[in-house]
């Protein structure tokens, strides 16, 4: 198995300002609205007629836009996290949806469990998008980067350790409080207090973490050896999991954006990306073009992931919803 990445030395092409948003579709923005704000306990603003953006504990927005029943559901490697706050236990979370699961139309619960490095479950809502709940355990997260490689069963020793570890943590300790975010909590079922992070598929870590590195200028990270992280320094992250059986074709309506300072530095991102496109395997490189709030263009990764790269044309996008 040669999982374990390595940093790249070369210059990234693009300088991005944010990890801006996550997408996600609606069947009903009416149902989805009382879900996000009395369940979830989100910050929710309209967004034009058809759509809304939420947030919680942190300037990372997901724009949730009106769609129809064509829309295929989100898979489980394509999840959003959400930090339960310390006060609350993942077990009294769980218990708290599975009772409210009828009247919130919630399609799935799976059991809470210790994994990666937390203890956690997923949730399918109505509008079948995937969520995680969970406290990270204490103790450190060793970047894995320019490590050595792990065998099949090194990677189930390295895993069933922490899995130990993390049991032990939690049997002294509440849970840990989110280390970023601005401290609220939210005010629905649940004690929720960050959205945290997105996830996407990688069906070869090794050149993703090169298009993340090399292309898009982010950070990246190795915590897990089925994983790598990357983020831009600002309190959200998005973790790329491992999955050779991947399909290679995420739905549009599950692209994630990121924000440029200009619209001239979104045409010249276009330009950079399709000169690289055989090199890095992309693909749907379509052309900039203002629609709504933004001046943007899109692109399929290697790993069939859907990026939204875009200037905000209005400059209040980003702004932190009240």
């Amino acid at each position: 198995m040669s999982l374990i990445t390595s940093r790249s030395a070369k210059q990234p092409l693009l300088k991005p300002l944010a990890l801006a948003n996550g997408t996600i579709p609606s069947r009903d923005l009416k149902a989805s609205r009382r879900f996000y704000e009395e369940v979830l306990g989100l910050e929710v603003t309209d967004h034009d007629p058809d759509g809304l953006i939420i947030r919680l504990g942190g300037d990372h927005t997901y724009l949730v836009e009106q769609a129809g029943d064509d829309v295929p559901g989100m898979v489980l490697l394509n999840h959003n996290g959400l930090f339960l706050d310390a006060g609350e236990g993942v077990d009294d979370a769980y218990a708290k949806l599975t009772a409210a699961a009828r009247d919130y139309d919630i399609r799935q619960l799976t059991k809470p469990m210790y994994q990666h490095g937390s203890y956690a479950f997923f949730m399918l809502d109505a509008d079948l998008n995937w969520w995680e709940f969970y406290h990270p355990a204490a103790g450190p997260r060793l970047d894995l980067t320019d490590g050595p490689q792990m065998t099949a069963d090194e990677v189930r020793a390295w895993f069933q350790a922490r899995r130990e570890r993390d049991e032990a943590a939690t049997r002294s300790s509440a849970g840990v409080a989110p280390t970023t975010g601005n401290g609220q909590v939210g005010r629905g079922l649940l004690r929720t207090s960050m959205l945290s992070h997105g996830t996407v598929e990688s069906l070869d870590l090794h050149a993703s973490r090169r298009f993340y590195e090399e292309v898009l200028g982010l950070n990246v990270r190795q915590l897990v050896p089925v994983s790598i992280h990357f983020d831009l320094g600002d309190g959200y992250m998005y973790a790329a999991v491992h999955a050779p059986g991947a399909s290679g074709k995420m739905p549009v309506s599950y692209r994630n954006a990121l924000l440029f300072s200009s619209a001239h530095e979104i045409d010249d991102a276009y330009s950079k990306v399709v000169q690289v496109q055989d090199e890095y395997g992309l693909s749907d490189i379509g052309r900039p073009a203002e629609a709504g709030d933004r001046y943007a263009f899109s692109l399929r990764d290697r790993d069939g992931n859907v990026w939204e790269l875009a200037f905000d044309v209005h400059g209040g996008y980003h702004r932190p919803v009240r």
